[in-house]
């Protein structure tokens, strides 16, 4: 689920930078993404979505912050496809570890 909601992100990101309306990513998401980011940078999140939500906010000021979201969302997939890489590694090397062992205790 976090892979998707990242993934959703950074695409709204990159379709309100080409198309430069700067348009905020739907507040689901944006309560979905905050519940996976640390506590002090959840609150600054919020703080700038919500100051982006006034109308009377440029579209300069919006364009800032859809950059520094899809930065984010950037470097949480990078993190998470690390994460799923560690994983496998553990689980590639099972099967051969669990042929081994019989040998091992047959000793």
């Amino acid at each position: 689920m976090a892979m998707q909601d990242w993934t959703q992100l950074l695409n709204h990101a990159n379709e309100a930078a080409a198309s430069e309306t700067w348009e905020l990513p739907p507040e689901e998401l944006f309560l979905r993404i905050l519940a996976q980011v640390n506590k002090s940078k959840r609150d600054v999140l919020q703080d700038k979505y919500n100051q982006c939500r006034d109308p009377s906010k440029t579209a300069a000021t919006r364009s800032v912050f859809i950059r520094v979201l899809k930065r984010i969302a950037e470097s949480f997939m990078t993190a998470l496809h690390s994460m799923q890489a560690n994983r496998q590694l553990p689980n590639a090397a099972a099967p051969g570890a669990a042929r081994s062992a019989p040998e091992t205790m047959g000793r």
